[in-house]
Formats: structure tokens, sequence, C-alpha cells
């Protein structure tokens, strides 16, 4: 029997996708999230960001509904 695995990539690596969309050098976007040089390489391992951090992103510009659900708005 063939087990399925969850197609889901998580929160974290979708904060850290919808960062590089957003930013194309990582030092920009930690700037602009007034985070740590550590942060976006712990959400690319699946590290789901602080409350802080996606309200952060939100007033950026990223789709925090997306990063959240897995759903595009409007989609």
């Amino acid at each position: 029997m063939r087990v399925k695995r969850p197609t889901d990539i998580g929160i974290g690596i979708r904060a850290a996708q919808e960062t590089r969309r957003l930013f194309v050098k990582k030092k920009h976007a930690l700037i602009a999230l007034g985070c740590g040089k550590h942060t976006i390489n712990e959400w690319s391992h699946g590290v789901s960001p602080s409350a802080a951090n996606l309200q952060r992103l939100h007033e950026l510009g990223a789709d925090v509904i997306w990063i959240l659900t897995g759903k595009r708005e409007g989609a």
C-alpha cells in the first residue's frame, strides 16, 4: 500500500518563498523586516515566523493568507 505524503509545504517555507518574491537580495529583506540574519533561513527549514514577522510581511506586501493557509486570495 502506498502512503500518500502531504503536499503542504508549511508556513515557514511559504514565508521564505514570499520573502524571496518580495526581495531580490536577502540582506534587503532582513533590513526591511528588522530581523536577524538566520531568521529567513529558519523559515526555509520549516520554522514558522512569529506573529510580528507575519504582520511586517503583510505591511511589506506579502500574501499572508497564502503563507498561513496555502491558498492565494481570490483563487
